[in-house]
């Protein structure tokens, strides 16, 4: 369905604009190359005036445009405004505001997309849902996603990512979420916010922005987020495997390419097994489970929305290629992510199972402590390694005389050598795709996939 219309009066109203041309038109679209016919145009600044783009945005047949001038002999609508980027994300928060089903919010360090793909699946009980779309999480990512809403579906759930602290506080706020839940709190962003500790503040004003009558949902197996005070008046939901936690995963089976769990909660036990294998799952599912149960969601529908989940992008997809099969996990990577990976991996029956870790970006000051604390993790258990970057070869250069009897497959400094130096056997073998954005893991699988042809 087409995302809601608007027109000049409102965004006038929510952005305290002046009308100069009147127009209606259908959600919004910040870059000029991908504007369809009558969706709004909001002109942000970047490194190029972005009132430059009008002549592109009229040929596409857009509805009008939300500016600071307006250019002579511009026939579609018009709304001037001072800040561009501000009445964007007014426009979001007045659609927002006439949106009154359930609106989830979701953060964390590691997790987050596939968490909040899995809530969305098991939100499904309540009927559509919107959720954002590839990494649309930020300042501009969040604003788009609420307008490209159309305002009839049963529920709402964005994600929201962050690099330095105040970031969350504006999302949420521009968002009003409802339902808000932080998955965990580990070592990313740590070049903005200095510290573990400044990511945990960052995070938790996701709680902290919280109105009364929201829910938040906590992790109580994560203790920087157990800790994270919640305001007056707010309610709270808990999940884990904390004997006192609301939502308590008593059991969880890896078996191939499945994830069976046992959990105990306020409407009954749920029995669900997932297509995807590892520890983090049973956890994320704890937490998709809090927000269905917050939201509503039947005992039978939250197992049904489990069970159907489908892996988003680069993260945990199983891909086959003659007898390999490979994770591609190599949408990004920080310890927590790599961490649950490798036990994914370790947790295959496979003949061999292998590894290639890329490097871990944007750790800052604690850069190499992460990459030897990961890469030792890792030859503790029963896979083999390669190692991509000159992060974890720094971090192999100083531990290798620590085990002396330990070979890697490969040692290379960037993903397009990898399969120079290394075959993988065409028999059994399991392989995970790990490392950061800027690492291009997936390169490794287009080069398989090529091969193969």
């Amino acid at each position: 369905m087409s995302p809601i219309q608007l027109t000049a009066k409102q965004i006038a109203r929510w952005t305290d604009g002046t009308i100069l041309r009147e127009a209606t038109g259908s959600g919004m679209q910040f870059d000029s190359r991908l504007i369809e016919a009558n969706e709004w145009f909001v002109i942000l600044q970047g490194a190029r005036d972005g009132h430059d783009f009008l002549p592109m945005a009229a040929a596409q047949n857009c509805a009008g445009a939300i500016g600071q001038h307006m250019p002579t002999g511009w026939i579609g609508g018009f709304v001037q405004v001072s800040d561009t980027l501000v009445a964007f994300q007014q426009i979001a928060h007045g659609v927002r505001q006439e949106f009154r089903k359930p609106v989830v919010a979701i953060t964390g360090s590691a997790g987050k997309t596939t968490t909040r793909a899995l809530i969305a699946s098991v939100l499904q009980g309540l009927g559509t849902v919107h959720q954002t779309k590839g990494n649309f999480n930020n300042h501009i990512g969040v604003p788009k996603t609420i307008t490209d809403a159309n305002g009839t579906e049963d529920a709402w759930v964005l994600e929201m990512g962050m690099s330095s602290l105040g970031e969350i506080h504006d999302l949420q706020r521009i968002a009003e979420p409802d339902i808000r839940i932080i998955t965990n709190v580990g070592a990313a962003h740590i070049e903005g916010c200095g510290s573990i500790e400044g990511v945990a503040q960052a995070k938790g004003e996701l709680f902290a922005g919280a109105r009364p009558e929201d829910i938040c949902c906590i992790n109580l197996d994560d203790h920087r987020i157990k800790e994270l005070p919640i305001p007056t008046g707010v309610h709270s939901l808990t999940y884990g495997k904390d004997n006192d936690a609301d939502i308590r995963l008593c059991q969880s089976t890896i078996k191939d390419w499945t994830t069976h769990v046992i959990l105990e909660t306020p409407i009954g036990t749920i029995d669900a097994t997932i297509p995807v294998p590892g520890e983090f799952m049973a956890l994320n599912a704890c937490a998709a489970v809090a927000v269905g149960i917050a939201a509503g969601v039947s005992q039978k529908d939250i197992v049904q929305g489990l069970e159907q989940y489908q892996p988003v992008g680069m993260r945990m997809r199983l891909e086959t290629v003659g007898n390999i099969r490979i994770i591609n996990d190599a949408y990004n990577a920080n310890p927590l992510s790599m961490k649950a990976a490798l036990n994914a991996l370790a947790s295959q029956s496979t003949n061999m199972n292998v590894a290639l870790l890329g490097d871990m970006l944007e750790m800052g000051s604690i850069e190499d402590a992460v990459h030897d604390e990961v890469l030792q993790y890792a030859l503790g258990l029963p896979v083999s390694i390669g190692i991509v970057g000159p992060r974890f070869q720094k971090s192999w250069t100083a531990m290798q005389h620590n085990f002396p009897n330990q070979t890697l497959v490969c040692t290379c400094d960037n993903s397009t050598q990898v399969l120079e130096h290394w075959t993988p056997p065409n028999d059994d073998v399991t392989i995970l795709l790990k490392g950061s954005r800027g690492m291009r893991m997936e390169n490794i699988l287009s080069t398989v996939q090529q091969r193969s042809l």
